[in-house]
């Protein structure tokens, strides 16, 4: 997987995690063949429900 973080172009492998820092602009993408599954978590919760 590939993510966009700001201006950083970082790469995940299975098992990996990245933080996205509050507030930043970030994109991330499957850049393979296979299926491709992302857990995302949002701390604190809050209100995540009004940013879809």
């Amino acid at each position: 997987m590939r993510i966009r973080v700001g201006r950083r172009l970082l790469r995940a492998s299975a098992g990996e995690s990245v933080v996205v820092p509050r507030g930043s602009v970030h994109r991330l993408w499957n850049d393979g063949e296979d299926e491709l599954q992302v857990f995302v978590e949002f701390r604190p919760a809050l209100r995540t429900e009004e940013g879809f």
